[in-house]
């Protein structure tokens, strides 16, 4: 699980929607680094292009990392990731938060 979220090679299988799969994944996963990933559109070969910092790193256990949105428009909030992971009888579990995301009421 932890290689799945810090190898670039692992996270390019596995990083975005199947309309919108990974085609570049730019990343070091240690603390203060910056990382860059983009995802292309199935149908139509847009490119969105997102990236962030990541904060804390501690390997096999904790990642934290910053999620923007790159270009114009309204693309929401820079989202905070926390990712936990703990062993149990020979599983993992993996618990995600991200926090926080624009709302909007009509």
């Amino acid at each position: 699980m932890w290689k799945a979220w810090t190898d670039p090679k692992h996270a390019l299988n596995g990083w975005g929607p199947s309309h919108h799969p990974a085609v570049n994944v730019m990343w070091d996963a240690r603390s203060g680094a910056r990382w860059r990933n983009c995802l292309r559109s199935v149908e139509a070969g847009d490119l969105l292009w997102h990236g962030g910092e990541f904060r804390e790193v501690v390997e096999l256990e904790l990642l934290v990392f910053t999620f923007a949105w790159e270009g114009t428009g309204k693309r929401g909030l820079e989202n905070l990731i926390t990712m936990t992971l703990t062993e149990n009888h020979g599983k993992t579990t993996m618990v995600l938060r991200q926090t926080p995301f624009q709302s909007s009421f009509e």
